[in-house]
C-alpha cells in the first residue's frame, strides 16, 4: 500500500474527521462539484532518510491538507476540518490503513496556512505535516 492510500484509509476512517467530510477526501484537488466541507491531500516533499536494510527505506514525506469549509460560516467549517485532521495525525505512529497498511514511525505538525480559493470564493485552511514512514 502507498503512503498516499494510507492516509486516505486512516482519515476516511477516522470518527472526528469523518463526522464532519465523510470520505469527501481527494488527492490534489477537490471533485469538481463536491459537497463541502472536505480536504484534498498532496505530496510536497519526499525524502528517503534512512536504509534499515535491503527491503526498509524510511522517508521523511510533507504532505499538504488543504481543509475547505462549506456554507455560510466556510472559515469556520474549514477550520473545525483542520483540526480534525490535526487530532488526527498529530503525534501518530503505528500502521496506518489498516493490513498491509503502511508503517509511520512518527508524524507531526510542520505549519499551518489560510487559504483562499478566489475562482470558488472558498475559505480553508492548509495544515503541513511530515511523517516518517517505511517504504519502498
Amino acid at each position: 500500500m502507498t503512503i498516499e492510500a494510507a492516509l486516505y484509509s486512516y482519515l476516511s476512517t477516522h470518527s472526528g474527521l469523518s463526522s464532519l467530510i465523510s470520505t469527501r477526501i481527494y488527492p490534489m484537488q477537490v471533485a469538481q462539484g463536491a459537497t463541502m466541507p472536505a480536504v484534498c491531500y498532496q505530496l510536497v516533499d519526499d525524502i528517503p532518510v534512512h536504509s534499515g536494510g535491503a527491503d526498509v527505506i524510511v522517508h521523511a514525506a510533507r504532505f499538504q491538507f488543504s481543509c475547505w469549509g462549506g456554507g455560510t460560516s466556510g472559515y469556520t467549517s474549514a477550520c473545525a476540518v483542520a483540526a480534525q485532521v490535526k487530532a488526527a495525525l498529530q503525534d501518530y505512529s503505528g500502521t496506518m490503513g489498516g493490513t498491509g497498511g503502511v508503517v509511520v514511525q512518527r508524524s507531526f505538525l510542520e505549519m499551518t496556512t489560510d487559504l483562499f480559493d478566489e475562482t470558488l470564493v472558498r475559505c480553508g485552511r492548509a495544515v503541513d505535516f511530515i511523517i516518517w514512514h517505511e517504504g519502498s
